[in-house]
């Protein structure tokens, strides 16, 4: 008679295919739960493992640009702070005409149009600008000590530099007001 009223297998009585039926409603949704978080561990460490390969702190190559530091300049105008920078794929290479171009463009904007370059001659790193720039450069001492000091320690972090001199239209400029 049960199989009559289509009641599941033969010989299923209608307790044990009600049993039946429960069993598959709870066994259903504990496959569907677990697919479900065996697929979400499989996004997860595939994008740890992407992670991993894509930005690694070790690899992103990084420069210092050392700024003139506000909060000491009463006390002392000379004063800078190092500021870390990543370099990006169109950055090029990492070096002290990068990172003075990087210092001017970022934090000493006034001296960005007049910059022409880093010429180097036996540890000797001039830094040559156009007439304008002395505005800056060469006017009242603590001023210009806060113009220059950043683009010197910026430059003095690559090591083999004996001294930093200033050019003018190409010209060494040693004429200081201050």
């Amino acid at each position: 008679m049960d199989r009559a009223l289509g009641f599941g297998p033969r010989g299923c009585g209608f307790e044990s295919c009600q049993a039946h039926m429960n069993l598959k409603r709870t066994i259903v949704p504990l496959g569907i739960l677990f697919v479900i978080g065996l697929l979400v561990w499989v996004s997860h460490e595939t994008l740890k493992k992407v992670s991993r390969e894509t930005k690694n702190d070790d690899e992103i190559p990084k420069i210092r640009l050392f700024v003139s530091d506000a909060s000491r300049i009463q006390e002392d105008c000379a004063s800078v702070k190092a500021v870390s920078r990543e370099i990006t794929a169109i950055d090029g290479n990492p070096g002290a005409e990068l990172a003075v171009r990087l210092l001017l463009n970022d934090y000493v904007p006034e001296l960005k149009p007049y910059y022409r370059g880093l010429g180097f001659n036996e540890g000797i790193v001039i830094v040559n600008f156009t007439r304008p720039a002395l505005k800056y450069l060469n006017s009242a001492a603590c001023m210009q000590t806060s113009y220059k000091a950043p683009i010197e320690a910026t430059i003095l972090q690559f090591g083999a530099t004996s001294r930093i001199e200033y050019a003018i239209d190409g010209e060494v400029f040693d004429e200081w007001d201050a």
